[in-house]
């Protein structure tokens, strides 16, 4: 199963948090993720 985590973070605390979820999915075996920004958000 892959895992990915999609997040914008404009100061940096949503990719703490984005962070901190990808170390959770990688203490569970046999899992796989992908870290990915979004660009800038539409008006």
């Amino acid at each position: 199963m892959k895992v990915l985590i999609c997040y914008y973070s404009t100061y940096g605390n949503v990719y703490k948090m984005a962070r901190l979820v990808a170390e959770g999915v990688r203490q569970v075996a046999s899992q796989d993720f992908t870290g990915s920004t979004s660009g800038n958000p539409p008006v």
